[in-house]
């Protein structure tokens, strides 16, 4: 059962955190990532910092016990991962209900997906993204496919590995020894987090200075060398030096590959036509729009649909153009006049292109055409 759980638990944060990751790219130009991908690495070293050594503080600060319950569990365990499954579920929420999201730059991404997909199942959709691929994300495959197992290793056998090689203790025999040997493998994996949240401040120093590949190439090599060393130990105050060397490496892998990767993957070249096209589309999808002018290019928007604009205009700005907005003012006889005849002028002329259209519709008709022009009224 506990098993079972913990596979869905760790599902859910790595089907959180991927998105998360996709969604810093899509908010931040290619100067940012790195700050932004280096914050997200500084959260999660100091969160992770924190929760190693919240069941000690629950003890220590307010008096919980460390006696098992009716599970098995001691209760300072049972209590850190309640705190820790209200802070995650909280966190989420948060991001789903605060965070703005930019329009996509094609509106109809998802008939287009469909279409891309037909015929294919799911297995034929995989190998043809692994073949085609940029060379920038192959090679960063490898890293990761290289860099992956030596941290699940890590984790796997550290605490075991310092309780009984370092501390020379066994689970069964010598118990005490053993026990001192995890804690002190915890206290040192807490600093690893801990050297995370602090190098994360400095990871957009060390890309400005020697690039992306490079800063990334260094800090791997330093965890490298820091889990290389802890075979050579015989000091257990020695580890907390190699855990701050697998420190720096992991605020790296944290951050570095998905920072490169934002800027390998091919974006849609799109000309000012094209971006005035999606605009328009969006538009006819979200907002009341009305031509002013008889060939477009000047629109009357309502005013209960500002927070949209405001979302057109960003979108706009980062395609290095400008939405140039005039409020009109209601009660004045000019004003209302244009916005009258802009509305009835833009009312009938969709009246008339959906006349049109449903004059065009036939039996042989499909559904899909149907289903679009009812949306679209």
């Amino acid at each position: 059962m506990a098993a079972g759980t913990l596979w869905i638990l760790d599902s859910c944060i790595n089907i959180s955190m991927e998105p998360f990751r996709a969604f810093v790219a899509d908010n931040l130009d290619e100067k940012q990532r790195s700050f932004g991908y280096a914050m997200q690495s500084m959260f999660i070293g100091g969160a992770s910092f924190i929760a190693g050594f919240l069941p000690r503080l629950l003890v220590e600060w307010f008096g919980i016990s460390r006696e098992k319950g009716a599970g098995g569990i001691p209760q300072n365990i049972m209590w850190s991962f309640y705190i820790g499954a209200i802070v995650f579920f909280g966190a989420v929420l948060y991001t789903v209900l605060r965070s703005k999201e930019y329009p996509p730059s094609d509106p109809d991404w998802k008939e287009n997906a469909k279409k891309n997909k037909s015929g294919e199942n799911i297995f034929t959709e995989i190998f043809n993204a692994i073949a085609n691929m940029p060379a920038q994300m192959k090679r960063l495959a490898l890293v990761q496919f290289l860099t992956w197992p030596g941290l699940f290793l890590m984790w796997f056998y550290y605490g075991t590995g310092v309780a009984s090689d370092i501390f020379g203790g066994d689970a069964k025999t010598s118990s005490d020894l053993y026990t001192k040997g995890l804690e002190h493998a915890s206290n040192t994996s807490a600093i690893l987090n801990l050297v995370t949240f602090i190098f994360s401040f400095t990871i957009p120093f060390w890309v400005g200075m020697l690039g992306k590949k490079l800063t990334h190439t260094a800090c791997l090599l330093i965890g490298g060398l820091g889990l290389i060393s802890v075979n050579f130990i015989h000091e257990p105050w020695m580890l907390y030096i190699s855990m701050s060397m697998v420190g720096i490496a992991w605020a790296s892998i944290l951050s570095m590959p998905y920072s490169m990767l934002a800027g390998a993957i091919p974006q849609v070249n799109r000309n000012g036509a094209d971006v005035t096209r999606v605009i328009q589309k969006l538009f006819e999808r979200q907002a009341d729009l009305f031509p002013i002018r008889d060939k477009g290019g000047c629109y009357f928007v309502p005013e209960k649909h500002t927070a949209f604009v405001d979302k057109i205009d960003r979108f706009v700005t980062q395609l290095k153009g400008s939405l140039r907005r005039f409020p009109v003012t209601a009660g004045t006889t000019r004003g209302d006049k244009s916005v009258k005849e802009a509305v009835a002028s833009g009312l009938e002329a969709l009246i008339n292109e959906h006349h049109a259209a449903v004059s065009a519709f036939g039996e042989d008709t499909r559904a899909e055409t149907l289903t679009r022009a009812a949306e679209r009224i």
